[in-house]
């Protein structure tokens, strides 16, 4: 399983120690707007409704995040409200799904059919480091259970980062549900660069005005698998902006198990932020494969793009 974790090499005492190794292991590119994670998705917008165009950015480890232009420049506004939506995003597409005239903006998260679970008290976190003090860098995933860092990475598969791990625990029972700092020194674990994330839902941030927003996830058969891309449409042709779905990722570890469970989701606006799910045998809807773009290409037909599949056109 891919998962990317960006962050600028001057941020701690550890990166400045692996200065270059740890820069490249974690995908290090040095732009301004990497810090508050992997920002994998931007879009320019007037989110705050002052006539300038601004920027909202999404991505891996992080929650959604808001740069002003001030007319210069592009300054970070914090924004505590959505600190409980660090997730793993791969897509944001603008639409006003209540009409009132300013941009909301739908969010494709990794979805709620994973082995991964993650809340705003039980967060799912990364840890990144050489563990084993030999010069290179392993990075394990936990589950914060009861304030203990439980790791999701199995123990064969952890032997292979640490090869340690094999004499300390003989068999897997002995290995279960041991906290990171019964396996590592908690000096060690200290030292850890750490990412989390506390929520997969993907849905819409609904535009309050005076840069305010309210989340409003998608319906729980919309959250079936990890959403690549999002397609704002008025399907029906009643003038309230409706909603298709792809995704999914097929390359990941046995263990992960692949998210394939979506066929392309069709959500049907009710113009107040909130949508109806449309299923696949109503709608006639079936995208195969790793979907990861959609484009519109008039006479009401739409463009699926796929990884390592034809692209398909579909009419609606």
């Amino acid at each position: 399983m891919y998962l990317y974790l960006w962050r600028p090499c001057e941020q701690s005492t550890l990166d400045q120690r692996w200065h270059g190794k740890l820069c490249r292991a974690i995908g290090h590119t040095g732009t301004s707007t990497e810090g508050p994670g992997n920002g994998d998705r931007r879009q320019v917008v007037d989110w705050d409704g002052n006539g300038k165009m601004d920027l909202v950015v999404v991505g891996e480890w992080m929650a959604p995040t808001f740069f002003k232009n001030t007319g210069g420049k592009l300054e970070k506004t914090e924004m505590p409200n959505l600190a409980n939506l660090k997730g793993w995003y791969r897509t944001i597409e603008i639409g006003d799904f209540n009409g009132d005239g300013l941009p909301d903006m739908a969010l494709g998260n990794h979805g709620l059919n994973t082995r991964f679970k993650a809340s705003a008290s039980s967060p799912v976190s990364l840890f990144l480091n050489d563990f084993d003090q030999n010069g290179s860098i392993e990075h394990i995933f936990t589950q914060n259970v009861d304030g203990v860092q439980i790791p999701y990475t199995l123990k064969h598969e952890l032997e292979r980062q640490v090869p340690g791990i094999k004499k300390k625990y003989i068999r897997y029972s002995d290995y279960n549900n041991k906290g990171l700092n019964d396996i590592f020194p908690k000096e060690i674990t200290d030292q850890s660069i750490i990412q989390e994330v506390n929520s997969f839902e993907s849905g819409v941030l609904m535009n309050l005005g005076g840069g305010n927003f309210e989340w409003k996830p998608f319906p729980r058969f919309a959250q079936r698998s990890w959403t690549f891309a999002i397609q704002v449409l008025d399907i029906n042709e009643d003038g309230i902006p409706d909603l298709i779905l792809g995704g999914n990722l097929a390359q990941v570890k046995p263990e992960i198990g692949k998210f394939d469970a979506s066929y392309g989701d069709v959500l049907i606006g009710k113009g107040d932020g909130t949508f109806t799910f449309s299923p696949n045998y109503q709608n006639g809807l079936k995208l195969e494969g790793d979907v990861r773009e959609f484009a519109l290409l008039g006479e009401k037909q739409i463009l699926v793009v796929k990884n390592s599949a034809a692209a398909e056109i579909w009419k609606y």
